[in-house]
């Protein structure tokens, strides 16, 4: 434990995980090393329940042991995770949580911890910043991650079929978008997003990011030509993605005006995203720098996600095929 008298809590955690351990179902599928992935998997998310003595008010699951608060996109990913235990409280208490911590505007941080109460990292001693405070400033510094959260819902609601978790959430992830649109618009697209610092962008440490992002905030790395705030292609999809989600859930509690709203917008946020962002000499999505308002051409990863989206039409679709199995860009001794 870093501080005995900070952190009551390690003794209770083993506690639960010891009862937790004993309640991992059988798996009892022909292949052995899967039946372990699952129960470790299983193991996994049911030790992670954070325990909540009154700082949250469902049960979701924590970061870490050691971080007893709220990392935003990972708290809609735990959503996703949850929802396959078939353990409905976790999957929608992690979403509840986000609406917990919403700031007035809309923003959704990107870690939170509940009123009044200060997270500590692993160096013993070493307080960090309280994080939410009891006055809530009209924006967190470091602004918000990348909109997950009503794909979740989504995800979620597809699971168990809940309208009232759908009447509960969607207002407060419907002001979330909204606050991205107005806040977050990006310099070289009115129809994009841009995200402008480091936290924001879910890859902290990527130097995808630009000048002395690393250096400023890891003690390393090397300075690039380009710097925030970058329309990221990712970004945009995880956005058009969220848009979607919202149309649809808007759709199933007959509230048709919202859902034409949403919808009308992430079909804008894919048209530019097309035009923004696809390289036709490339045959690649590159991340835009708004500043020079030009492509960034570093080959990333977060170039094929508009896949997942569906964004391509068939001919772009076949140019990211081709790239993404070429032995001499992606699909290397380890591939993407």
């Amino acid at each position: 434990a870093n501080e005995p008298d900070e952190w009551p809590c390690f003794a209770r955690l083993e506690q639960i995980w010891r009862q937790r351990s004993k309640a991992v179902p059988v798996f009892e599928l022909p292949e052995a090393r899967l039946n372990q992935l699952l129960a470790f998997t299983f193991t996994n998310q049911q030790m992670l329940e954070l325990p909540r003595d009154g700082l949250f008010a469902h049960p979701s699951f924590m970061p870490k042991q050691t971080f007893w608060g709220l990392w935003g996109w990972d708290f809609g990913f735990n959503a996703i995770a949850a929802r396959w235990l078939a353990d409905r409280q976790l999957s929608a208490g992690s979403l509840l949580n986000l609406a917990q911590v919403q700031m007035p505007n809309g923003c959704i941080p990107p870690s939170a911890v509940p009123h009044g109460v200060t997270a500590f990292s692993e160096t013993k001693g070493n307080k960090r910043q309280r994080l939410h405070p009891v006055e809530l400033p009209k924006e967190l510094p470091a602004g918000s991650q990348p909109p997950v959260f009503a794909h979740a819902l989504l995800k979620v609601f597809e699971i168990d079929g809940d309208e009232n978790l759908l009447r509960r959430m969607l207002p407060a992830l419907a002001l979330f978008s909204d606050w991205l649109t107005e806040n977050r618009r990006s310099g070289f697209h009115p129809d994009l997003v841009s995200v402008w610092r480091w936290p924001e962008t879910g890859q902290d440490n990527c130097k995808r990011w630009g000048a002395n992002v690393l250096t400023a905030h890891f003690g390393g790395g090397t300075r690039q030509a380009w710097d925030f705030p970058i329309t990221s292609v990712d970004g945009n999809v995880f956005r058009i993605l969220s848009d979607e989600a919202l149309a649809k859930l808007f759709t199933v509690i007959g509230d048709h005006a919202s859902a034409a709203r949403f919808a009308q917008r992430s079909t804008r946020a894919r048209q530019a995203l097309n035009g923004a962002c696809w390289s036709e000499r490339h045959g690649f999505y590159f991340d835009v720098d708004d500043n020079s308002g030009k492509h960034i051409p570093v080959f990333t990863p977060a170039g094929f996600t508009p896949l997942a989206a569906g964004i391509p039409d068939d001919s772009r679709y076949q140019r990211l095929r081709e790239l993404l199995f070429d032995p001499a860009s992606f699909w290397t001794r380890f591939p993407l």
